[in-house]
């Protein structure tokens, strides 16, 4: 009966992570949210905001 709503959790938290990272235009798009997939999704963001800045 508990473990319904365990399903929503990492959900929720990748949310959160994306929220954080949304002024960086940074997005995480798969669990789990590694500190690895969260540094590389700052750093794709920062190339595509040098990429359209020429």
């Amino acid at each position: 009966m508990g473990e319904s709503t365990m399903v929503s959790v990492p959900a929720a938290i990748l949310n959160a992570v994306n929220d954080a990272l949304a002024p960086l235009g940074a997005e995480v798009r798969h669990l789990p949210a590694t500190p690895e997939r969260v540094l590389d999704a700052i750093a794709e963001a920062r190339a595509d905001d040098r990429g359209s800045e020429r």
